[in-house]
């Protein structure tokens, strides 16, 4: 069966640069998440708490991110491919990492494997939000219209029989 997935080719990534900058976004998203985990608390005063109280949340967020791209990118420069299991080892550390503040083995490998075969996953199904058949009215459509819907007819027995040779069970 021909495959609709489009082989990703292999660019160089720069590693450092890119942990740095999912650092950076992850650990904004990890304050916004200490914010409203503060607003809720019965003694919210003011910025600072957010700071105080709650940085181990916003240190875990920005360095799960940064693990995770600097990992992904790491591991694809070394093997020099482009595939889900870069994004698998990505998410073993980083989900490592995080597990650490739980401070017990099981739950390291645990949340490890779990985000890994979870980010392998979306990884390999694709990698976006917008599903499989997001360009299914775009510009390549024709080309995967006919993909999706060839006829694929089976060969007849004595096709197959002739192929493997006959003595065989058959």
């Amino acid at each position: 069966m021909a495959s609709i997935f489009q082989e990703r080719s292999y660019s160089e990534k720069d590693a450092v640069f890119s942990g740095l900058k999912s650092m950076m976004i992850s650990g904004s998203v990890g304050l916004m998440v200490s914010a409203a985990e503060n607003a809720i608390t019965k003694n919210s005063s003011d910025i600072r708490s957010v700071l105080v109280r709650s940085r181990s949340i916003i240190m875990t967020y920005a360095v799960m991110g940064g693990l995770f791209s600097f990992t992904e990118a790491f591991v694809s420069n070394l093997r020099r491919k482009d595939d889900p299991f870069n994004a698998f080892l990505g998410g073993v550390v980083s989900g490592s990492v995080g597990a650490i503040r739980v401070r017990s083995l099981p739950a390291v490998v645990g949340y490890g494997m779990g985000l890994g075969c979870f980010m392998g996953l979306f990884d390999w199904c694709g990698g976006t939000l917008t599903g499989l058949y997001h360009d299914f009215y775009g510009e390549n459509s024709k080309k995967l219209k006919e993909t999706l819907f060839k006829v694929q007819y089976r060969r007849p027995r004595s096709e197959i029989v002739d192929a493997i040779g006959s003595g065989r069970g058959i």
